[in-house]
């Protein structure tokens, strides 16, 4: 168990990258056609597999096949165009706040669909984890915190969160032994990246496709194949191997300090002792949340 949870860690590194490169990107391409860019890298990543693995295809259930319908709905086209939409009209801060709310999400539809209550351990380290959180995204500023308002950016992110809370919810419910992580990855992103080919062409016509740069295009190749093709994979299997209140709490609690390192290295922002105790508190109430006493 305790070799799994270095799982989650790689995954929020990952993720991390692809956050500064979508704010990168946000401004020059829309949201729908980003995301169809990006699942088609990422669909032609995993469809040898989909060959490969044709005839567990064939056994795949019906139950399964609308929990993975739902899925790539829910995890590929939603919580992508409402991310990138909402990086048009509200700040980092805001939409990392908001972000950072989907382990709590995922705790509540646990909950209230799964029938899976959190331990009092989980829930002090979370909100712990939470605390050190805020004082990243804050800044340590009480009036920064003060002044946040939910307008239509916050808005089009809450939706986003809850999306990817239940594509979270949703690839718990699937058949382990039947449809393997790989394959699940693999028949997500394709059917989403499917379902967005009219949202992308409707935003623009084919041409604009010439006009992207080079560095836009490497930006767009790292979020195909490294966070939809394997930050995806690895989502889904540690979901399935430590569950989904585990690997959304360890994630989306490391991902914001992850973030502002990744902007130090890259972008060149500075990182002072606020974002350092934010950390700390962070990986403190992991500590709480994950780990039995001896």
């Amino acid at each position: 168990m305790k070799q799994k949870l270095f799982l989650p860690i790689v995954i929020a590194i990952i993720f991390s990258f692809v956050f500064v490169a979508g704010k990168y990107l946000a401004t020059a391409i829309p949201p729908a056609t980003m995301s169809f860019i990006r699942y088609g890298m990422a669909s032609i990543l995993f469809f040898p597999f989909l060959v490969k693995y044709r005839s567990r295809i064939k056994n795949i259930s019906k139950k399964d096949w609308i929990f993975i319908f739902a899925a790539a709905v829910m995890g590929v086209v939603l919580y992508h165009i409402f991310f990138y939409w909402a990086l048009h009209f509200t700040s980092a801060t805001n939409v990392s706040l908001i972000h950072a709310a989907n382990p709590l999400i995922v705790l509540v539809l646990s909950w209230l669909f799964l029938k899976q209550r959190a331990s009092k351990r989980v829930v002090i380290g979370f909100f712990i984890a939470v605390f050190g959180i805020i004082l990243i995204v804050s800044e340590g500023s009480l009036s920064q915190l003060l002044m946040f308002r939910l307008n239509r950016g916050e808005l089009l992110m809450l939706i986003a969160t809850t999306s990817w809370a239940i594509y979270t919810i949703l690839l718990k419910q699937i058949d382990q032994k039947k449809v393997s992580s790989i394959l699940l990855t693999a028949l997500v992103s394709i059917i989403g990246w499917i379902i967005l080919i009219p949202f992308a062409f409707h935003e623009v016509d084919v041409t604009f496709f010439s006009s992207i740069s080079l560095q836009s295009w490497l930006a767009l190749l790292y979020m195909g194949i490294g966070s939809s093709g394997v930050g995806y994979f690895l989502y889904a299997k540690s979901t399935r191997d430590i569950g989904p209140s585990i690997t959304s709490l360890m994630v989306y609690s490391l991902d914001p300090a992850f973030v502002a390192i990744v902007e130090w290295l890259w972008l060149g922002a500075s990182i002072g002792w606020i974002q350092v105790g934010g950390f700390l508190c962070i990986c403190f109430g992991l500590i709480v949340a994950l780990f039995k006493k001896q």
